[in-house]
């Protein structure tokens, strides 16, 4: 008999912006993955009991626990099977002894997480957690946690490491880069901008203006939701992406400006995740993780931190992301044809979507001189 499956990307992508709607509220560049915040925390879910469980299960749409994490597991064996883009995954715990834990929880982070199991001294476990972040980041990220994060009580640390390397379907010519203006609240700033003409997924309506990118073998997309000059970015809402994928259809003839970008942003998950109402994981007299390991103390998550990196050019993109847990998308075919002219020349969201619906990084764009 098949095992039941959840849609893992209606999750995901309900997560993702509901997240998004609380980090891009002040104007500076931001970035985050939420898929690789979704997979960390859906490990540290395995041990969730009671009502601990049941918020996991509320605040971050996590279905019930076999169906949940068997679906995580196909849509993570899919996201790594791209023929033309590299999407790697990559999990681990890091914790004093194997012991300590009961061994259905260790079972199921390696069985269905591919997760990796290092015993490790808490006096080492900084440099190696780094390390091994950078290694899963292709360096893009070199520090997920510092020494201030550990203390004595500490159990154990869950990480998530996720890189993404995509080529576009078809490159922007280095030859038609030029320094072009980007108007920012400081004012106009001259910044490399890249210049393409071609076909692709396009809507608009008074509001804005909705751009779909693909990557090679049309795996991956990086959609653009660009408002009209008279409307601010914070006018618009994030979540806008899924119903514009609706909406769009082929339009050929598109000037496209796009600035190139690189950008490396993070942030402690704790009050964003308390406020979509994980409440109890966070909090020692109320969590229960006891499916995680028979202790007397209380294993609560003292707390969590994403760091993400995303670098925009000609040839495509790179982009990485960690999480780590401290526990004490067709469209309508019509060709008109009119020209186009998509000029991002002002703050922008963009999100980096699989083809299977997954929203693997989403972010926005205030000022890509920064």
């Amino acid at each position: 008999m098949k095992t039941k499956e959840m849609n893992i990307e209606v999750a995901n992508n309900k997560f993702a912006y509901k997240m998004a709607r609380q980090l891009f509220t002040e104007k500076e560049n931001m970035f985050f993955s939420p898929y690789s915040i979704f997979s960390a925390f859906a490990q540290v879910y395995i041990g969730a009991r009671k009502d601990t469980e049941r918020q996991f299960q509320d605040a971050l749409d996590y279905g019930p626990q076999d169906i949940f994490h068997n679906s995580m597991n196909e849509s993570m064996g899919r996201l790594e099977n791209f023929k033309e883009n590299i999407f790697n995954i990559a999990n681990s715990l890091w914790a004093k002894s194997k012991d300590e834990f009961y061994t259905d929880f260790l079972t199921l982070l390696k069985e269905l997480y591919d997760s990796e199991i290092n015993e490790v001294s808490f006096s080492e476990i900084v440099s190696k957690v780094n390390q091994w972040v950078s290694e899963k980041t292709n360096k893009k990220i070199t520090e997920i946690i510092s020494e201030g994060d550990i203390s004595d009580k500490l159990l154990f640390i869950l990480v998530n490491a996720v890189y993404f390397k995509g080529k576009w379907e078809k490159e922007f010519e280095k030859k038609d880069t030029k320094k072009r203006p980007f108007y920012t609240e400081e004012g106009e700033k001259k910044v490399d901008t890249m210049f393409m003409e071609e076909g692709f997924q396009y809507f608009e309506d008074e509001k804005y203006q909705f751009l779909s990118i693909p990557y090679k073998h049309h795996e991956v997309y990086m959609d653009i939701l660009l408002p009209k000059k008279e409307y601010y970015l914070s006018s618009i809402d994030v979540g806008d992406f899924e119903k514009l994928e609706k909406k769009c259809y082929h339009r050929e003839n598109i000037e496209i400006y796009l600035p190139k970008f690189k950008m490396e942003y993070g942030f402690f998950l704790n009050n964003f995740l308390e406020n979509m109402g994980l409440r109890k994981a966070f909090n020692p007299a109320e969590a229960d993780f006891s499916g995680i390991a028979d202790i007397s103390q209380p294993i609560y998550i003292s707390s969590a931190v994403h760091k993400a990196f995303v670098e925009v050019d000609e040839e495509g993109t790179e982009a990485a992301a960690a999480t780590a847990v401290m526990m004490v998308r067709g469209c309508v075919v019509n060709t008109p044809p009119e020209k186009i002219i998509f000029r991002a020349d002002h703050p922008f969201y963009f999100q980096i979507k699989s083809n299977t619906g997954e929203v693997l990084f989403l972010g926005k764009v205030e000022d890509p001189s920064c």
